[in-house]
């Protein structure tokens, strides 16, 4: 759905910006389920 596309997008933005570990962990959680690479 695009919503989740445009959540995993946020996350992966944030990752960029923040250190937390939480937001690595989402971003890579969400890639392997989208494919983003």
């Amino acid at each position: 759905m695009k919503k989740k596309q445009e959540q995993a997008k946020c996350v992966c933005q944030e990752m960029k910006y923040m250190k937390a570990e939480l937001a690595r962990i989402k971003c890579d959680n969400l890639s392997w389920m989208y494919d983003f690479g």
